[in-house]
């Protein structure tokens, strides 16, 4: 690996802090992330953060990289063909900043896991899980723990990253996965607004297992990545 110069460091967000200040970039350099699913819009997310000056992050993921992967995912590279995702996310993520804290774990979150991530302290998590039952589980124990969440909704079958929108579970339109994810929110008696990224567009697939665009997974990670930096930026 190249030796980076000794101002490295203080330089690497120089052109961030001119637009946030360095009270905001303070309190991002502070803040623990956790990103579960670290596909084509959870790899998006951990890498714009990244770049912005999160350096604190905790990856989840329990599936491995494979050639279908490489439209879309950040660590879509043939030298982590088979690896776990996660590993190859904190290898990508070393690579950008060296000194940065990154935990990858090699699983699928469910009811008895939630601890894993727990125990990390996350100030928010990411879901970027793309199984409704899953995405259920992480935001059930997202709101009994009081961990601030954003869910990505449905990016597959998508063209347009234009019709991207940042809103609320309850106020989203257009989305199949956040009907599908209202219906259950409500089963449940969860009454929460919940943030979500997701599109108005109408999805264009009828398989099972539907096609993706990295201009609109990545809009999705981007969009994620806006969100958790305007709640700081507010404070």
């Amino acid at each position: 690996m190249k030796i980076l110069p000794t101002h490295f460091k203080e330089e690497f967000q120089s052109r961030t802090a001119l637009v946030l200040g360095e009270h905001c970039l303070g309190k991002i350099r502070q803040t623990k992330l956790a990103i579960i699913g670290v596909g084509g819009v959870g790899s998006a997310a951990a890498v714009s953060l990244l770049r912005i000056g999160f350096s604190n992050m905790l990856l989840a993921d329990g599936d491995v990289i494979e050639i279908t992967n490489f439209n879309r995912h950040f660590q879509g590279y043939p030298e982590y063909l088979g690896w776990n995702k996660t590993e190859a996310m904190v290898d990508q993520l070393k690579k950008i900043n060296p000194w940065g804290k990154y935990v990858g774990l090699f699983k699928y979150i469910d009811e008895n896991n939630f601890d894993d991530i727990k125990q990390y302290h996350p100030d928010f998590i990411i879901d970027a899980i793309d199984h409704l039952d899953e995405k259920i589980i992480l935001i059930q124990n997202c709101l009994r723990y009081n961990i601030k969440v954003i869910s990505s909704m449905g990016a597959g079958g998508k063209k347009y990253p234009e019709l991207v929108k940042k809103g609320t579970i309850f106020s989203s339109t257009d989305c199949s996965l956040a009907r599908k994810m209202r219906k259950k929110l409500k089963q449940l008696n969860i009454t929460e607004d919940l943030p979500v990224v997701y599109s108005t567009e109408p999805s264009n697939f009828t398989r099972q297992q539907p096609g993706s665009l990295f201009t609109v997974t990545a809009s999705f990670g981007l969009a994620i990545a806006s969100w958790i930096v305007e709640q700081l930026d507010q404070k």
